[in-house]
């Protein structure tokens, strides 16, 4: 039988609580042996992003200590050290296909990025090796949108159907911006 293994991407700049919550949701609604965190070199859609906070190598290292509570949270640092520049999901997706070809492939996303899915590279390929799942995120949409979704993924698609965690990593980089201090993540257990 296969094992259920969940990819989680994103730039994580910076990995907040939030990120956490939606990750153990993930791991629980999907049966996952494992959540797999992977943070982009760059993502294809913030090519011209300059509200960057944290390197690739500080993002990673801020994510392997945010995520040290739970033995079934891994990182990957596939993306940070490909030789590609930009992040196409598609090829992360083929390289943990492979690795991991036991596996049943659950790839998790926000609806911001659901409604705009049918833009990524590959998108169909995409739809063949892995079961897309998609997190809500703080801002809301609406049920036109919330079809689009589903006429993009035919219905296919597993909503988390998670609590809102109300701050986004775009509001917690302004802020520390604005005061000029750098993030210090750290886990309570």
């Amino acid at each position: 039988m296969d094992k259920n293994l969940g990819l989680f991407g994103g730039t994580f700049d910076p990995i907040h609580y939030g990120h956490l919550g939606i990750a153990e949701l993930f791991l629980e609604k999907c049966n996952l042996e494992k959540c797999i965190f992977i943070p982009a070199k760059v993502s294809p859609f913030k090519i011209q992003n300059k509200d960057v906070l944290y390197s690739s190598n500080e993002r990673f290292n801020l994510i392997k200590k945010a995520i040290a509570y739970n033995p079934k949270f891994e990182i990957s640092d596939f993306e940070i050290n490909n030789e590609n520049e930009i992040s196409y999901s598609i090829n992360t997706i083929r390289y943990f296909y492979s690795k991991y070809s036991n596996y049943k492939l659950f790839f998790l996303i926000g609806t911001d990025q659901a409604l705009n899915f049918n833009k990524w590279k590959e998108y169909d390929n995409i739809l063949k090796i892995v079961q897309v799942v998609i997190a809500n995120r703080p801002e809301k949409i609406s049920e036109v949108e919330r079809k689009i979704i589903n006429e993009i993924f035919d219905n296919k698609e597993i909503w988390l159907n998670n609590k809102i965690f109300s701050v986004t990593a775009t509001e917690i980089r302004k802020k520390l911006k604005k005061n000029g201090e750098k993030f210090n993540y750290t886990i309570k257990n």
